[in-house]
């Protein structure tokens, strides 16, 4: 299956592609007070970009291919828990490397059994500079 990107070793692939993938990139100003005047801003610094990826899994088998929402969750989880920073790639383009800051998980779907069929996960990261 082509891939999309990756995540450290979390890969994207067809059925596993980021239904949306934003980028905040934050200037930070100080605001100075002027004695009878407006005040003036100076320029400080940039704050460390943050990269929200929002995936969806859905309980499937595909010839090969399978996926499992709750070994998803888990593989996720394990890899915010090692606190590595990872190089993040979108189609070729390299954003960078970034640490999971938040995981978000949102369960969608149980059968008749209690087991998971969908999930959707919102994950924040953030640069690592």
């Amino acid at each position: 299956m082509p891939s999309l990107g990756s995540f450290g070793p979390l890969v994207f692939e067809v059925l596993r592609a980021p239904e949306a993938v934003s980028r905040e990139i934050e200037e930070v100003y100080a605001e100075h007070e002027v004695a009878g005047a407006k005040g003036l801003l100076e320029w400080t610094g940039e704050k460390l970009a943050r990269v929200t990826l929002k995936l969806r899994f859905h309980s499937v088998s595909l010839g090969t291919f399978t996926c499992d929402p709750a070994e998803e969750l888990s593989r996720i989880r394990e890899l915010a828990r090692k606190r590595e920073a990872y190089p993040l790639f979108v189609g070729s383009r390299h954003m960078g490397k970034f640490v999971i800051e938040k995981v978000r998980e949102t369960l969608r779907e149980l059968d008749a059994h209690g087991n998971l069929v969908m999930a959707e996960v919102e994950l924040t990261l953030k640069e690592y500079n």
